[in-house]
């Protein structure tokens, strides 16, 4: 997704806030594999590459994703 994610947290175990910080970035680096545009294969550039009329087959998340953009975009 071109960009920067960093996170912050409170907790008294260091270890656990580092697994928990892994875990939170092992997602983010799921998704941008998903919905990243700068990635050739993910279900958003092949989306983008579409032709009027064409479908392809997208993930969960993806379908997640963009549902919820309608409906803010309904919004």
């Amino acid at each position: 997704m071109a960009t920067v994610f960093e996170i912050r947290g409170t907790c008294p175990d260091s270890d656990v806030a580092r697994h928990a910080a892994r875990a939170a970035f092992d997602v983010v680096d799921r998704l941008e594999q998903t919905l990243s545009r700068f990635i050739e294969n993910s279900d958003i550039s092949r989306i983008n590459h579409l032709a009027a009329g064409e479908s392809t087959i997208v993930g969960y998340e993806t379908m997640q994703c963009l549902q919820l953009a309608r409906v803010m975009y309904d919004e």
